[in-house]
């Protein structure tokens, strides 16, 4: 189901581009056609990994698998920058790049759910720890890294933004009683966050201009936590399906691991791969059913991540970033080349096995869908999932409750759905004003033709209402981005690129550097 919500969005959107007009906020096609705030209210820079593809692409399967391609490639690329700042040795570099990549949480992400939006954030979320250590070390860098990461985070997906910001403020505080916080640090903070403002203005004002302009509802909150027995149970049987969010694992490879160094915090052994440790066993123990949460909290802002294994993303990370500091420090003991290895044979096996038996498994669940190139668009497309995800709220009810629906024509369908505009058709026997199941959001500019003629006064408590014709009627409705919207998109793509030019010279000058020296 995730799946089929982000490739609509993205389909729209490429399908928009390619036509020579700006995708609007508002989706025509998917979610019952009701005309959501899908493209508006959820981030999709980050997704033009999906959205390219498919502009260029006419058999959509070959765009999901270079989307897919792209998505795993910069993962792997953007963990060997992080490993790169914490260690020398390559072999360790590798292993953390293997570990966060090919771990059974993130699989789960990718192949389990098509979490796209999370798979995104997941993408670059090493860029923010690698930003954070590089300001640490009283690098300058860090300011262009860490605004990258969390605005092309922000870009894909809200959540893991507001987390990484709370388990970085964590992080802050922590390090201010450390004594180890300088204002020289703060100051480069607030800089990355400036840098991640502007790379992330076209998502960030999207949203906040729907929500300030119009009462939404917003997808439900919830702390569903993870229950051990079944955790360890889908663990050992290398299960990375998505069926129960109780389940959801880091994978057993990596839960050896964190035992392993669990052990070493009991030795005379130091080092800063101890906190780095104890942060992932703090998030890792948070996500159990053991805890048990007050309503207030689950019906406040920590809701908002519906299922507490969405914070594996955060036990691997610190477990990663432990384990290679670790490594780093404590090595001589071991053979480097045996423990590479027989970590990543390990980790590749259980890799293929899992995602094999995953896929072969069919029928299992009513939202998964299976896909070809010729059953693809209507598979998107006339699909009512989440179809009250952003919708309208008035008198503290849906717009479209039971009672507004019961009175749409019986005749009422709609024929053709394109990038910016739909059209629907029903049959009337007077010509007194009907109430047609589409929402009009504050902030977004709609036009709308009913039998071919333009008419203005269609907007009724932010429902499409208009007069028809006796017999059949065509109504068209579409809309437009408006300038805002075309500027901070400009903005946020200049950004991004300003930003990864700088990072790719700075990069240049101080490998000539260190060669020269």
């Amino acid at each position: 189901m995730d799946g089929q919500i982000h490739l609509v969005r993205f389909e729209e959107i490429a399908r928009a581009f390619k036509s020579g007009t700006f995708p609007s906020l508002v989706n025509f096609m998917g979610f019952d056609h009701w005309g959501n705030a899908f493209t508006g209210m959820y981030p999709w820079i980050s997704g033009l990994v999906f959205i390219i593809p498919q502009m260029i692409f006419s058999n959509p399967i070959y765009a999901i698998m270079l989307g897919y391609f792209f998505v795993n490639l910069f993962t792997l690329i953007n963990a060997y920058l992080l490993t790169r700042e914490l260690t020398e040795k390559l072999c360790w570099r590798l292993l953390g790049v293997i570990l966060y990549q090919y771990n059974t949480y993130h699989l789960c992400i990718l192949y389990g759910r098509d979490a796209l939006g999370e798979a995104l954030a997941y993408m670059f979320l090493p860029l923010v720890f690698l930003g954070c250590f590089q300001i640490w070390k009283n690098k300058k860098t860090g300011i262009l890294t860490l605004g990258l990461g969390m605005g092309m985070i922000i870009n894909a997906h809200l959540i893991t933004m507001a987390y990484s910001c709370f388990f970085l403020g964590i992080i802050e505080v922590v390090r201010f009683f450390q004594k180890k916080i300088t204002l020289k640090e703060i100051v480069r903070f607030i800089f990355a966050a400036v840098t991640a403002g502007l790379i992330s203005c076209f998502s960030l004002i999207n949203v906040v201009v729907l929500m300030r302009s119009n009462k939404l509802i917003t997808p439900g909150k919830g702390l569903l936590p993870i229950i051990p027995s079944e955790m360890f149970d889908s663990m050992l049987n290398n299960n990375i399906s998505d069926n129960f969010p109780s389940s959801w694992n880091i994978g057993i490879i990596l839960f050896g691991i964190l035992l392993f160094l669990t052990f070493q915090l009991f030795t005379k052994k130091t080092g800063s791969w101890k906190s780095w440790v104890l942060g992932s066993w703090i998030v890792f123990i948070s996500t159990f059913s053991w805890i048990p949460y007050s309503d207030r909290i689950i019906c406040g802002r920590f809701g908002n991540i519906q299922f507490l294994g969405r914070l594996d993303t955060w036990v691997i990370v610190f477990l990663i970033i432990g384990a290679i500091l670790y490594l780093n420090d404590y090595d001589q003991t071991i053979s480097k080349r045996t423990t590479f290895s027989v970590i990543t044979i390990f980790m590749l096996v259980t890799c293929i096995f899992g995602c094999v038996k995953y896929q072969k498994i069919k029928n299992d669940n009513p939202i998964r869908y299976y896909i070809t190139q010729k059953n693809y668009f209507d598979t998107i497309n006339n699909n009512g999932n989440s179809h009250t995800d952003y919708g309208i709220v008035k008198k503290r009810d849906f717009v479209f409750n039971r009672e507004f629906l019961d009175k749409v024509p019986q005749s009422f369908k709609v024929t053709e759905t394109r990038s910016n505009s739909l059209t629907l058709t029903f049959n009337s026997n007077n010509n007194n004003k009907v109430s047609l199941p589409f929402m009009l959001y504050n902030g977004v500019n709609y036009r709308i033709e009913v039998n071919g003629k333009n008419v203005n006064n269609f907007n009724s408590d932010q429902i499409v209402k208009v007069r028809p014709a006796i017999g059949k009627n065509i109504v068209t409705i579409s809309a437009s981005a408006n300038t805002v919207n075309k500027f901070t998109f400009a903005l946020s793509i200049i950004s991004i690129s300003v930003v990864i030019v700088l990072l790719v010279s700075d990069f240049i000058k101080s490998r000539r550097k260190s060669r020269f020296l």
